[in-house]
């Protein structure tokens, strides 16, 4: 999430929380819905970072 985590601090996107886990669905190669649970908690507290 590096370059993505910087990008998403320094402009405003209105990126919502799904937005986010189907990026990195994508990343992962699978739908944002079957990510792990310890992924999904990680980008909800980048998320909430964000605000």
């Amino acid at each position: 999430m590096g370059e993505l985590s910087r990008l998403l601090r320094t402009n405003d996107y209105g990126v919502c929380f799904n937005t986010l886990c189907a990026l990195e669905g994508a990343l992962q190669e699978k739908r944002w819905h079957y990510l792990h649970n310890k992924d999904k908690e990680e980008l909800k507290r980048f998320f909430e970072s964000l605000g």
